[in-house]
């Protein structure tokens, strides 16, 4: 039985809604004095409310002017993530793929403020890039928070320069782990003296479209 077949048993063996004897029943009532719930007693009276997150313009995000950094990580070694591909009799070849260059860095505000900013080239084909950020105590430490970014996508244009391929990309977020009065840690929060390290996936290429009949 699967789990739509699960949800309709549930709903067709569920108890049926008390009748309601008059339809004047007051909302302001008790409880115990109401023949059935009211209309401002449902659960919920309007759907939640998604926002889209929207990418930051040129001007926003990056280093902020106006406050000094509680701290700044700066990897000093490019990250390759190699495009899969296969000769015929299945022996992978090596290409070209996702390349981070160094510096990408990672600057931290004293009010859990973080910019993330890279440089990066992709291939002649769109790339969707998911990377996290992982904190340790130290060298050798197993890691013990995480900072997931949203996806990032770079699509080349067709028809522009040499530099169609490369791309800067910036990142603001806040977290509390950043914050000193407001971690959520039996111990002090993330700071300078840990480790940060970075992992991450790729993905080449166009998704399916989902009205495709071929997907």
């Amino acid at each position: 039985m699967n789990a739509l077949t699960l949800l309709v048993a549930a709903t067709i063996g569920a108890e049926p809604l008390p009748h309601c004897a008059t339809a004047a029943g007051s909302p302001f009532l008790a409880a115990s004095q109401q023949d059935c719930s009211g209309p401002v007693l449902h659960p919920f009276q309007r759907l939640p409310r998604v926002c889209p997150v929207v990418p930051c313009l040129c001007n926003e995000g990056g280093t902020d002017g106006n406050k000094k950094p509680a701290w700044v990580q700066e990897f000093h070694h490019a990250a390759h993530f190699p495009l899969p591909r296969f000769a015929g009799d299945g022996t992978p070849i090596i290409g070209d793929g996702l390349l981070i260059y160094e510096g990408m860095r990672l600057t931290v505000y004293s009010n859990g403020v973080y910019d993330l900013s890279f440089t990066a080239t992709v291939p002649d084909m769109p790339v969707t890039v998911r990377l996290q950020l992982g904190f340790a105590r130290g060298k050798g430490s197993e890691v013990e928070y995480s900072l997931t970014l949203p996806p990032i996508r770079m699509e080349p244009k067709k028809g522009r320069g040499g530099d169609a391929n490369t791309f800067h990309i910036t990142h603001r977020g806040q977290s509390t782990l950043f914050v000193p009065k407001y971690a959520l840690l039996p111990c002090s929060p993330i700071d300078s003296g840990w480790k940060v390290c970075r992992s991450g996936t790729a993905r080449f290429g166009t998704p399916i479209d989902s009205d495709d009949p071929n997907r």
